[in-house]
């Protein structure tokens, strides 16, 4: 069952999105939710 649903995953993403917008393998996949929170950012949200 994982086999056939990663299968259909791995296609929708290889149909419907750019390289350039997913991870590299081992890396983080959420990239860019907290950019805005350096030493002077919000504590919380993204704001």
């Amino acid at each position: 069952v994982f086999t056939a649903l990663q299968s259909k995953v791995l296609n929708n993403l290889n149909a419907h999105s750019s390289p350039n917008t997913r991870a590299t393998p081992g890396q983080p996949w959420v990239r860019g939710w907290d950019d805005n929170r350096g030493r002077e950012g919000p504590h919380y949200g993204n704001q």
